[in-house]
C-alpha cells in the first residue's frame, strides 16, 4: 500500500532527520512537503488525497526564500490554525504534530506541551490524532511517531 503523507515542517534539519527515518521503516511513500502555514493550507485544499498529515506547530505564515527572508512572520500556533481550517473546510486527514518545543506562545497565550495536546484534541479531534516530541539529539520520537503512523493505517484499512 502506498502512504501518501502531506509533510508541513519549515525546519530542513528536522525535516530530514524524520524524512530519513520514515523512508527507512515504510516501503512505499509518497511525501508531499510544505514549509509554511500558507503554503500547507493551499496544499490542503488542492483536492489532493492523503493518508495522513504531519506538522509542526510553530511555522512561518508564508515560505521564507530568498526575496522573503524575513523569520519575522512566524507564528507559534501556526498548526493550530491550520487543523481550525481543516475542521472548518471538512478536510479530515488524521493529522499528528511532530514538535520540538515544551510551550508555545507568550504570557497570556502560554501553554504547555500537555496544556496544548488537551486542547487539540478537545477542539479538533477526530482530525488532531496525537502530538510527538521531537529532540534531534533522542531517538525516542521515532517509536512514538511509528505507533501513531501505524494506528491510523490500521485504522484505514478496515
Amino acid at each position: 500500500m502506498k502512504i501518501n503523507i502531506l509533510f508541513i515542517e519549515d525546519d530542513d534539519e528536522k525535516r530530514s532527520k524524520i524524512l530519513d527515518y520514515l523512508k527507512g521503516v515504510y516501503k512505499y511513500l509518497n511525501i508531499t512537503n510544505k514549509a509554511s502555514y500558507h503554503s500547507g493550507l493551499t496544499e490542503l485544499v488542492s483536492g489532493n488525497e492523503y493518508n495522513l498529515v504531519l506538522m509542526d506547530m510553530s511555522m512561518p505564515n508564508y515560505d521564507i526564500t530568498l526575496e522573503e527572508p524575513d523569520e519575522e512572520n512566524h507564528e507559534s500556533y501556526a498548526g493550530r490554525q491550520l487543523l481550525e481550517q481543516m475542521k472548518f473546510r471538512y478536510i479530515n486527514y488524521p493529522t499528528i504534530i511532530i514538535t520540538q518545543f515544551a510551550s508555545f506562545g507568550e504570557y497570556v497565550e502560554k501553554l504547555s506541551l500537555d496544556e496544548l495536546k488537551e486542547n487539540l484534541k478537545k477542539d479538533y479531534f477526530p482530525i488532531y490524532r496525537s502530538t510527538v516530541y521531537y529532540h534531534s539529539s533522542e531517538s525516542d520520537w521515532k517509536e512514538k511517531l511509528k505507533n501513531e503512523i501505524d494506528s491510523i493505517l490500521e485504522e484505514k484499512e478496515c
